[in-house]
């Protein structure tokens, strides 16, 4: 059988059961969206899970307390938890309103002790972090993200007008100045020293949160269970919160293993009731082109050739129902990933292993019905109706 005969043979095998096709192509390709969407999901979750990771650290220890609505730790607190912990590096945290930057963007200036960039293991790109100096003597002086730096084509000794202030760039960190509290709406952050005129009149002195780094030979979930046990105690009417990198990111692994069961389940469902489909359809059109076989088989064409066509159809069948399904799982993750609730990311990740599967699943499903044609007796099937 010559590959032009085989291309024009397969082509008219697919084209002449529009509707057996149409079924193949809606059930496979809905469980090749139903698996793309599943993978993208993951990916999202992942990725959600690394910046949960990097906001809190690995050994960091944040501590928040509000009452009333207002914070409720001070320096009195801060110094307790110097003394509890000897060797532990620690930070008050104080957030200022947000002020404008040159060309109209809003940023956040965010107050803190000069051991708060190694706590937090904010790597420079240039410049440096603030110390002890800029404290007590320049609270002008801020750290910016490498966004900002960007933005505003600023690097160390660049002076900035924010708000009402005129502030002086001392370093450019690589990564975002990622914090574990509540979300910046987006905005940038900026770090100044506590006495800085951004947050100096905008807050009381009290402090947002506490960041401690605890020694290398301390655990930082026996620091967090002790402190939220005696300090929750201490002052019932505050509402206290203490988060460790274990406690914050348990919530994102509970629902990345809950999606992953639940979805997945119904991935796989819809992946396999499209294999028995694809199989079935396949076994159906086998039958009703016995005559066509057994012609085939009587002009020349070996058994092989014959197992081979019906093979490449159901191939075929299965590759377009799995371009569709991810074309669709595309089109839903790009135009819609920023108005559900539970994050996607496309890149090759998502959408490889979904074809991958499908593939086999196509040679699994296709096999049997093709080499029920390549068996059939040339003399019965050209007697069958």
């Amino acid at each position: 059988m010559k590959p032009g005969w085989f291309l024009h043979d397969l082509f008219e095998g697919v084209q002449g059961t529009p509707f057996r096709n149409f079924l193949i192509l809606f059930s496979v390709g809905t469980g090749v969206f139903a698996m793309t969407i599943l993978f993208a999901i993951l990916e999202g979750l992942e990725e959600r899970t690394r910046d949960l990771q990097r906001q809190i650290g690995a050994r960091e220890i944040w501590v928040q307390a509000h009452q009333n609505g207002s914070p409720f730790l001070q320096q009195t607190d801060l110094n307790t938890l110097q003394s509890l912990f000897p060797g532990a590096e620690l930070s008050g945290v104080r957030n200022g309103t947000p002020v404008f930057a040159p060309k109209g963007k809003k940023v956040i200036p965010v107050g803190g002790h000069p051991a708060m960039g190694n706590i937090r293991g904010w790597e420079l790109a240039s410049g440096r972090h603030l110390d002890p100096w800029d404290r007590e003597h320049d609270t002008a002086s801020v750290v910016i993200g490498p966004g900002l730096a960007n933005t505003l084509n600023a690097q160390p000794g660049a002076r900035i007008v924010m708000g009402r202030e005129t502030v002086t760039v001392v370093g450019v960190t690589k990564s975002p100045l990622l914090l574990p509290q509540s979300s910046s709406q987006g905005l940038d952050r900026i770090w100044v020293s506590m006495g800085s005129p951004l947050i100096q009149t905008e807050l009381s002195p009290r402090y947002e949160g506490i960041l401690l780094q605890p020694p290398q030979d301390v655990d930082p979930e026996r620091i967090a269970t002790r402190l939220m046990a005696d300090w929750a105690r201490a002052w019932p009417d505050a509402e206290w919160q203490v988060l460790t990198s274990d406690r914050l990111l348990e919530g994102a692994r509970r629902l990345s293993r809950t999606v992953r069961w639940v979805y997945g389940s119904i991935s796989i469902l819809c992946l396999l009731l499209g294999g028995v489909t694809l199989g079935s359809l396949m076994t159906l059109g086998v039958k009703q082109r016995q005559r066509e076989i057994g012609l085939r088989l009587a002009i020349g064409a070996t058994p092989a050739q014959v197992c081979g066509m019906f093979l490449v159809e159901g191939l075929t069948m299965t590759l377009l129902s799995a371009i569709i399904g991810i074309g669709f799982s595309w089109l839903m993750v790009t135009s819609r990933a920023h108005s559900i609730e539970l994050p996607m990311i496309w890149d090759p990740a998502t959408w490889l292993p979904s074809l991958m599967i499908v593939f086999l699943l196509g040679i699994l499903c296709s096999l049997g019905p093709a080499l029920l044609a390549s068996r059939t007796a040339p003399a019965e099937a050209m007697r069958a109706e």
